[in-house]
């Protein structure tokens, strides 16, 4: 990690009024430049559900339609960072 900034999620979710809620976000470095083709990883430790994307070239991802939950981890992974 010497050298490399890691990487800024702003991410929120989003519950609506039925089964199921969407985790969106974008992923930029420290100077606020779009990181694309990161992996985002969602992890819900009550339910064991877990879900993957790569952000677009805007840095942004969505995962929509997830179990409804409280307990979601997001991680980002980029190799080199």
């Amino acid at each position: 990690l010497v050298g490399r900034t890691l990487p800024i999620v702003h991410a929120g979710v989003l519950h609506a009024q039925g089964t199921d809620a969407v985790i969106a976000g974008r992923v930029v470095d420290s100077t606020g430049q779009a990181l694309a083709g990161v992996e985002v990883l969602v992890r819900n430790a009550a339910t064991g559900y877990t879900g993957r994307s790569l952000t677009r070239a805007d840095g942004r991802f969505l995962f929509p339609q997830l179990p409804l939950g409280n307990a979601y981890t997001v991680t980002v992974r980029r190799l080199g960072y």
